[in-house]
């Protein structure tokens, strides 16, 4: 049976079209502006309590 006759019989049995890659990169949890301002937070945070032990 030919390729031609078989495309007929089976219409559904069409060669796959190739689709576009898709975009896997990962996404950051935190946006990056929150995360600079929560660790510009901690990093003051952590600055003052050590500040306060030489008290």
């Amino acid at each position: 049976m030919s390729r031609s006759a078989s495309a007929q019989l089976y219409p559904a049995l069409q060669p796959a079209v190739p689709t576009s890659s898709r975009d896997l990169t990962p996404y950051p949890l935190i946006d990056p502006i929150a995360q600079r301002s929560l660790g510009g937070g901690i990093g003051i945070g952590g600055a003052i309590r050590g500040g306060k032990q030489f008290d």
